[in-house]
């Protein structure tokens, strides 16, 4: 009998992709915000600067698709998740406007990530498409998104300036993405 890899979702802005690194550089060089202003100082969503500008401001920058084509990737992604791969079935799944979706799979395909034909784009909350997926354990970065899916699966929360302080009962704190190799092998059976 075949072996059933179980399924291990991830974000994509904030976890895998620095999305909030690009939209501060750029706003910093259009001078919309003063230089040496942090990640915190801008994202924070009691405090920062983008939570005070107008919601049509707002929506602009988060629709914009320049801000998710860029070619980066965080430290240590590739290699934490080429190395899962061999224990878990991979999942890409990301809040963005629908009108990235071609950017987005593009994206993955350009790095080679490993199960690039699990891509998902949703415009909105994930709690249904990880439902779907039955997914076993997420990581994840955004205060809302794990207050969203705390309940129907595992979370594992990827440290940001933006959520240092947040914590709930039903979810690990790692600060690098390279963390997940020793902590989903030595809890490998603590997971759903």
């Amino acid at each position: 009998m075949a072996k059933v890899r179980r399924k291990l979702g991830f974000d994509i802005d904030g976890t895998l992709y620095p999305w909030h690194e690009i939209v501060l550089e750029d706003m910093i060089e259009k001078g919309y915000i003063p230089a040496g202003t942090s990640l915190d100082g801008f994202f924070n969503a009691t405090y920062g600067i983008l939570n005070r500008w107008h919601p049509d401001i707002q929506r602009s920058i988060v629709t914009s698709e320049r801000y998710y084509a860029k070619s980066y990737i965080r430290p240590g992604a590739i290699s934490t998740l080429k190395y899962l791969k061999r224990s878990w079935e991979i999942f890409y799944i990301t809040s963005r406007p629908a009108s990235t979706t071609d950017i987005t799979k593009a994206w993955v395909r350009s790095y080679n990530l490993p199960d690039r034909e699990n891509v998902y784009v949703v415009d909105g909350g994930k709690r249904d498409i990880i439902q779907l997926l039955d997914i076993d354990i997420f990581v994840e970065d955004k205060i809302s998104s794990v207050r969203e899916l705390h309940d129907i699966c595992a979370i594992i929360l990827l440290t940001r300036p933006w959520n240092e302080g947040y914590n709930i009962d039903n979810h690990v704190r790692i600060d690098h993405l390279k963390e997940l190799i020793p902590l989903l092998e030595e809890n490998n059976d603590n997971y759903r």
